[in-house]
This record gives C-alpha cells, sequence and structure tokens, in this order.
C-alpha cells in the first residue's frame, strides 16, 4: 500500500494516523489505535502500511536547535529550519515561528477573527517581517492583539473596523505604516505606544478622543494631525513624540488635553498650527504645550 504525504504538524500528523487507521491500516487490519512517544528528533510519516503511523504522539525533544538539526521535528511537530524561508499565510491556523522568518498574512473576507482575541497575534512577535492586511468584516483590533510583535512592520485595517483597542499595537517597535480605516472612532490608551518607527498616522475625522499613552514614545512620529471631532487627550497621549516636525489642530474650540505631560518631551522646533482667528484661544488653554518655547502658527 502506498504510503501516505510526511507531515509536519501535530494535526495533520494526527488526521493521517487517524485516516490509517479508519481504513484499516497500521499492519493489523482493523481500526486499532497505536500509541508512540517521540523522544528524539527525526522525521516521521503517517503511513497506512507500517508501524509508522500513531494514532497518538507525545513529542519530548530539546528546544535549542543547531545546523544540525535542519529539517528534523521538533517539540511542536514543526520542522527546524535554520534558513530564511517565508510564507504566505491565507487560511486560519498557527503560524510557528521555528518556520519561517518572513510571513505575510492575507487571509480572505472572514478567514480571521481579530476580535474579541486578546493577544491573537503575539505568538508571531519572534518573525522578522511581519505584514498584515486585515480581513473586510472585522470590527475591532482587540486588546493587546499584536502587543510585542516586534517584526510587525506593516498593516492595513479595513474599513469595518470601528475600535482600536487598548495596548492593540504595544511595543511594535518596527510597525513603520499603518492604513487606518477611516471608520474608526475609539483610539483606546497605550494603542501605539512604543512604536517607535511609526512616521505617520492618519488619525480619522469620526475619533472623538484620544486616550491616555495612545501615541506615546512614538519616536520617529514626524507629524499630526488632531480632527475637529477630537474633544479630549489623554495624559502622556503624545509624550515623547521626539521627531515631531508639526502638530495641526482643526477644532475651533482646543480639546481638553488632560494635564501638561500629554504633550511632554516634544522636541523645540514642533510648530503647533491652529485655525485662524483661534491662536489667543489655543495659547491660553490648559496644558498645551507653552508658547513661550513652541511657535503657534494660524492657517
Amino acid at each position: 500500500m502506498s504510503e501516505l504525504t510526511p507531515v509536519t504538524r501535530k494535526e495533520q500528523f494526527y488526521d493521517r494516523i487517524l485516516q490509517a487507521a479508519e481504513s484499516g491500516g497500521g499492519g493489523g487490519g482493523g481500526s486499532t489505535l497505536i500509541e508512540k512517544s517521540i523522544s528524539a528528533n527525526g522525521i516521521y510519516n503517517a503511513s497506512d502500511d507500517s508501524a509508522d503511523g500513531y494514532s497518538k504522539v507525545t513529542v519530548d525533544v530539546p528546544n535549542t536547535y543547531t545546523a544540525e538539526d535542519e529539517g528534523k521535528v521538533v517539540d511542536n511537530g514543526a520542522l527546524v529550519a535554520q534558513t530564511a524561508m517565508s510564507s504566505e499565510v491565507t487560511e486560519n491556523g498557527t503560524v510557528d515561528t521555528t518556520l519561517y522568518n518572513s510571513v505575510t498574512v492575507n487571509v480572505p473576507s472572514g478567514g480571521v477573527e481579530f476580535s474579541n482575541t486578546p493577544n491573537a497575534f503575539t505568538l508571531l512577535k519572534n518573525i522578522q517581517n511581519l505584514y498584515v492586511e486585515v480581513p473586510s468584516g472585522v470590527l475591532s483590533v482587540d486588546t493587546n492583539a499584536f502587543r510585542d510583535c516586534e517584526g510587525l512592520k506593516s498593516i492595513i485595517l479595513p474599513n469595518t473596523v470601528t475600535t482600536i483597542k487598548s495596548n492593540a499595537f504595544y511595543g511594535c517597535k518596527n510597525l513603520q505604516s499603518i492604513v487606518m480605516s477611516p471608520n474608526v472612532n475609539s483610539i483606546a490608551g497605550a494603542a501605539f505606544s512604543d512604536c517607535w518607527s511609526l512616521e505617520s498616522i492618519e488619525i480619522p475625522s469620526g475619533v472623538s478622543g484620544i486616550q491616555s499613552s495612545a501615541f506615546n514614545n512614538c519616536k520617529s512620529l514626524k507629524s499630526i494631525e488632531i480632527p475637529s471631532g477630537v474633544s479630549s487627550i489623554g495624559v502622556y497621549a503624545f509624550s515623547g513624540c521626539l521627531s515631531l516636525q508639526y502638530i495641526k489642530f482643526k477644532s475651533l474650540d482646543p480639546p481638553t488635553i488632560a494635564d501638561s505631560n500629554s504633550f511632554s518631551a516634544l522636541p523645540i522646533t514642533c510648530i503647533i498650527y491652529v485655525p485662524a482667528g483661534k491662536l489667543s484661544v489655543y495659547t491660553s488653554a490648559a496644558n498645551y504645550p507653552d508658547p513661550n518655547t513652541y511657535t503657534y502658527i494660524e492657517y
């Protein structure tokens, strides 16, 4: 009888084993399930006519690998890959970071659910180059969804996303670009905190408040425009934005700023743009950058 295709993931491994058992495999006829504990590295095939196929496996191998381990099964049922590899993820499932150092997530509509899944993608944090396109139909990026994914370089949010929850992109230090949904109306606390490489972001016009530490320590952020609908800005919201060249306020009424730390540690060359005829209103508003230090210009 012909062998089944070799597998590299435990879920596939189980499927092939059960398929062999149900078809009368395993060398003994019938559907007896065979159990095997794998304690050594190796490539194991689920076969329909030999004792190589098992219905239940326990894998217990070292967690550190050398070049000699290339192509061997490791503790999660995946293959060790020392060389650079890449993969495009087009369906639900777990992407193993020992397999790839570059992964593009581009799933069809409805394929991946980000909402209500805290820490959904932190398992990808060891991937060096991660590009994500969130499928249409997703309503929110949940708490901690991409937290500390230092390999995340770019993300595209569909128009269906309306909420970015707390710490959603916290610590994504290499995130360079984000295509924001124009329908986002809520940016929660620390949503983009410590996104060191983010140079620009467009805050949608429907956002009414920017919560505490939302863009804290975005060291590469060069400019920011505050939409006219924003009525409040939280503590440390833009603190530590060391590269800001200008801030542009669009509201005729200055948004309420929580305290003097909301815009702390800005470079003194940062220019504050305010609507025509509103210079005195902004320069006298509480907790705004000191007009004796920063230049305010009407537009």
